[in-house]
């Protein structure tokens, strides 16, 4: 895959690195698993190592790449027993997020919630994904913030990012995936929130799940 120096506008040159890797991603021109050279993206983008890295840790904090030590870094891959761990772990952590945030929530963060889950079903609809898949992250996390549990918080964006890193890859090749579907997903949860109801959070988070599960399996197949 060639980048080309001269798109580069002016923002940060990290910003800008890191939004042609992600637009490549979503166009399928990089594909899962695929090997990134630092000194090759440097030489491409016309920039400095450290710049080139700067970016790798940004897509690697958003679950784009993954870097392990004394190996090379490369676009996110999951295995169908990668989902199945990673659900095995979010299936508890986000599940008593959510529920802890139906209990807690103030009408403040329910009103930011709401522009959040109406930007992302606009979003959808417009078959917009890569600006979809961000939204709904935003989501997410703005939920887990409404814990006010700091550890918590890291915890899940250990977990959860490489997940949303994976499916934003998946996106890209799945003309099928249904982005509105998707977005409405998330409505009995908004509602268990609404209603600042954790046993109703319980259940819709159930349900919630096992579909995310599904969509992510579906992807690796």
């Amino acid at each position: 895959m060639q980048f080309d120096a001269n798109t580069l506008e002016p923002k940060t040159l990290r910003q800008q690195i890191t939004a042609q890797i992600r637009d490549a991603l979503l166009r399928g021109l990089i594909k899962p698993g695929e090997k990134i050279v630092e000194r090759e993206l440097a030489a491409q983008f016309q920039v400095s190592l450290t710049v080139v890295r700067e970016a790798i840790v940004q897509l690697e904090a958003e679950g784009i790449v993954v870097k392990r030590p004394n190996a090379s870094t490369s676009i996110v891959q999951l295995s169908s027993q990668d989902i199945l761990d990673i659900f095995a772990v979010r299936r508890e952590l986000e599940r008593y997020a959510f529920v802890e945030a139906a209990r807690l929530i103030s009408d403040e963060e329910m009103e930011d919630l709401e522009g959040l889950h109406n930007q992302a079903i606009h979003l959808a609809k417009e078959g917009d994904a890569d600006a979809y898949v961000q939204a709904d992250l935003a989501w997410h996390q703005a939920v887990w913030k409404v814990t006010k549990n700091q550890f918590l918080e890291t915890a899940l964006q250990r977990v959860v990012i490489p997940l949303f890193g994976f499916t934003y890859i998946q996106l890209a090749s799945s003309a099928g995936f249904d982005l509105e579907e998707d977005a409405n997903s998330h409505g009995k949860l908004m509602e268990a929130l609404r209603k600042k109801s954790p046993r109703q959070m319980q259940k819709a988070f159930a349900e919630s799940a096992e579909m995310w599960m599904d969509y992510a399996l579906e992807a690796t197949d």
